[in-house]
């Protein structure tokens, strides 16, 4: 689905979705707004962009006040983007978020990268990625990459998460949980293992 916008998903499962494209990505979502959802599933589907915004679920998901995000799960997945990368969300979070065994990569220069979230502007929480997590910044040696094995950039608030990722990479600022933490107070009981 490109755009959604109103009605709410609930109940959802992909499978072996494999897409390509350059900006706004994901294997259910390119971009959804004003939406609740809840219990979404996603299996070995591969998602290849070389732009911004390239979630394995969803590619952007503005944060808005009264809609919520629940229970989703991913297994086996392998999502690749230039920036707003992560794992289920290029941007976007969710409350009960898991990740297994999939690969998450940035690049042409990869900033922003996340196992769960490139750039999280809501709320993430209860949420774990046993990943792996990886930026290949190439020949771009102006910006630095961020890349977190929860979330790469977070703007929101974070809770009870915890990350088993492998994060790897050359000429970059990383992390265990998250980079880039622009909200003061925002983030309590999360863990690194």
């Amino acid at each position: 689905i490109g755009y959604h916008r109103g009605q709410n998903l609930i109940d959802i499962r992909i499978n072996g979705n494999n897409i390509t494209g350059v900006s706004y990505l994901g294997g259910l979502l390119a971009y959804m707004e004003n939406t609740s959802t809840q219990d979404i599933t996603a299996r070995n589907c591969t998602i290849y962009g070389t732009g911004s915004y390239i979630g394995g679920i969803l590619g952007s998901k503005p944060y808005r006040n009264g809609y919520n995000s629940y229970r989703y799960y991913a297994y086996d997945m392998n999502v690749t983007g230039g920036s707003y990368v992560g794992g289920m969300f290029g941007q976007g979070g969710a409350y009960t978020a898991y990740i297994y065994n999939s690969t998450i990569k940035g690049i042409n220069g990869g900033s922003y990268v996340g196992g769960i979230s490139g750039y999280n502007l809501g709320e993430i929480g209860c949420s774990y990625n046993s990943g792996q997590v990886t930026v290949d910044v190439g020949t771009n040696t102006c910006c630095n990459a961020y890349v977190g094995g929860i979330i790469g950039r977070n703007y929101g608030s974070v809770d009870a998460c915890y990350n088993e990722a492998r994060i790897t990479g050359k000429s970059l600022i990383q992390a265990g949980l998250f980079v880039k933490n622009t909200v003061e107070n925002s983030v309590y009981k999360t863990y690194l293992n």
